[in-house]
C-alpha cells in the first residue's frame, strides 16, 4: 500500500516539477530580447487549472486561472491571453517500468534466474496500456479517443470560459523530446510553416487541422512579437 501511494505521489510531483520547467523555458524565451531574459514570467496555477475549474462550476470567472500556465509580471500577458496552455507528461502507448512492477517480478518464480527473466521482461517488452494513447499510429489502432483529443477537447472548453483565441498543448512523452500541439491557422499566422518539421493531421468530429512540433522549433521559429502584434 506504502509503494502505491509514494508511486502516486512522485508521479504528481514528476508532473508539477515539468509544469515549472516549462513556464521557466517559456519565460527565458518569451523575454529573450532583454538584456537579461528571465524565466519568472509564468507560473503554474493554482491546483494546475482546478481554481478555475471548480469556481466555473458556479458559474463564477477567475481572472489568470485557466489552463496550467498563468502569468506572474504583466509582460506575460500577451502569451497568456491568447492560448490557453495545457502542460502534460509521462504518457507512451507502453507502461513505465515501476517500483510497483520490479516488486511483484521479485516474488514470481522459484529461482533467482527466474525472478532476473520476468525483470528483463518488464524492461525490454513493457506491456501496452490499455486505455489512453499518444503516438500518432496509435491514432489508427486504438478503439478508444485518442488522448490528444481528450486534451484537446478539454482545453478548449476551458479556453472559450476564459475567452482565449487558442489552445497550445505541451507534453512529453517518456525518454522524448517536449513537444507542442496546436492547430494549423494558429501557427501558419505566427511562423512560416513550410519551414518546420511537423506532423499534421485531423480528428473527425472537431474540424480542426492539428500541429505537432517540438517545443524547440516552437521556440526557435516564433518570435514572441508575433504574438503581441496579434492583438
Amino acid at each position: 500500500m506504502s509503494i502505491t501511494r509514494n508511486l502516486v505521489t512522485n508521479d504528481m510531483s514528476k508532473g508539477s516539477e515539468f509544469e515549472k520547467d516549462v513556464c521557466k523555458k517559456l519565460g527565458l524565451w518569451w523575454t529573450q530580447d532583454l538584456e537579461e531574459p528571465r524565466d519568472d514570467i509564468f507560473y503554474r496555477t493554482s491546483g494546475s487549472g482546478s481554481r478555475h475549474t471548480a469556481r466555473m462550476k458556479l458559474d463564477i470567472p477567475t481572472y489568470n486561472s485557466a489552463g496550467d500556465m498563468g502569468y506572474l509580471d504583466p509582460i506575460g500577458r500577451a502569451f497568456i491571453d491568447l492560448f490557453l496552455v495545457e502542460i502534460k507528461r509521462g504518457y507512451t502507448s507502453t507502461g513505465r517500468i515501476n517500483r510497483h512492477n520490479l516488486a511483484e517480478a521479485m516474488v514470481k518464480g522459484n529461482t533467482i534466474e527466474d525472478r532476473v527473466d520476468t525483470v528483463q521482461q518488464y524492461i525490454t517488452r513493457k506491456l501496452k496500456k490499455g486505455g489512453d494513447v499518444i503516438d500518432v499510429l496509435d491514432f489508427v489502432d486504438a478503439n478508444k479517443e485518442c488522448l490528444l483529443v481528450k486534451w484537446w477537447n478539454k482545453a478548449k472548453k476551458e479556453a472559450e470560459e476564459a475567452h482565449r483565441n487558442a489552445v497550445l498543448i505541451i507534453f512529453k512523452r517518456d525518454m522524448k523530446n517536449i513537444c507542442v500541439m496546436t492547430t494549423y491557422n494558429m501557427l501558419e499566422v505566427l511562423t512560416n510553416i513550410d519551414v518546420l518539421r511537423l506532423i499534421q493531421f485531423e480528428c473527425e468530429g472537431i474540424g480542426e487541422q492539428f500541429i505537432i512540433i517540438s517545443l524547440e522549433d516552437f521556440m526557435e521559429s516564433i518570435d514572441p512579437q508575433s504574438i503581441k502584434s496579434y492583438f
